[in-house]
């Protein structure tokens, strides 16, 4: 759930210039010391189906995003994991997916999270 290269998404769109500058200092020294994941598997979904999961969810602290809002850390999402290269990657649109519902798609997920050794993959789940 959590790479280090994720952490600047959420510096990105919630710090000042000034804290991101900061941010940014101590984001590199640390990020020299840290261990690189084996793989990141990015879940990507349109804006509208997030929205809905979030409000299923019904997590309390998530009550206050709002679609620009998610919107923009999607954007911010993208430019951070289409131009990801430090590890190998797999990029899954799960908009169309329901995992408890479709064990298939999870599996074959499964199987390109198992098999995937380098560079990076799209797979669009229907």
């Amino acid at each position: 759930d959590y790479t280090f290269a994720k952490d600047q998404i959420f510096a990105k769109v919630n710090l000042s210039a000034a804290e991101r500058e900061l941010y940014a200092k101590v984001h590199t020294l640390l990020n020299e010391q840290l261990p690189k994941p084996d793989i990141v598997v990015y879940l990507r979904a349109q804006s509208d189906v997030l929205m809905g999961r979030i409000k299923q969810r019904g997590f309390g602290y998530e009550k206050p995003i709002t679609v620009p809002y998610l919107e923009e850390v999607m954007e911010a999402y993208n430019t951070c994991f289409l131009n990801y290269n430090e590890t190998p990657l797999l990029i899954v649109d799960t908009t169309h997916t329901d995992f408890l519902k479709h064990h298939d798609q999870y599996e074959r997920v499964k199987n390109d999270i198992l098999n995937h050794r380098q560079g990076s993959k799209q797979l669009i789940l229907r």
